[in-house]
């Protein structure tokens, strides 16, 4: 981050109905393997970064912890700074722009917390290309 260090990271992807899981869907096990590893490469300990899921709509329960709920309680607990990144999508979408970066960045604030960043996917730039390049040998 260009900013000061979160005190902490949250990985959020995208939630789905819980029922899927318990169907054998195996999305919540990748998505908590894929946090674990990039806050390993990344050199964070446990205590630095949670994984939390967005955009859940409907009555039945989907994927927890919810990140607006996540998001108002560690301002409650006095986290003051945190970073939010979405791992799951490829680009910036309405439920990243608008639901994260600014719908819950105001409920941070007005929680008690005093920065949110939120870090833009890799979008259209020359190392999302390059990254696809290196997948797929090309």
């Amino acid at each position: 981050l260009k900013t000061n260090k979160p005190d902490v990271l949250l990985f959020s992807f995208h939630g789905i109905p819980v029922k899927y899981i318990s169907a054998g869907d195996p999305y919540k096990a990748q998505c908590e393997l894929s946090a674990k590893a990039i806050a390993k490469e990344s050199g964070l300990s446990d205590d630095q970064w949670q994984l939390v899921f967005q955009s859940r709509m409907g009555r039945e329960p989907w994927l927890s912890p919810y990140a607006d709920k996540t998001i108002a309680k560690l301002a409650k607990e006095g986290i003051k700074k945190v970073a939010v990144i979405s791992p799951g999508f490829a680009v910036d979408c309405l439920e990243t722009l608008e639901e994260m970066a600014i719908e819950n960045k105001q409920l941070f604030i007005d929680n008690g917390g005093e920065q949110f960043d939120y870090i833009q996917c890799l979008n259209d730039s020359d190392e999302h290309a390059k990254m696809f390049k290196n997948i797929f040998n090309l």
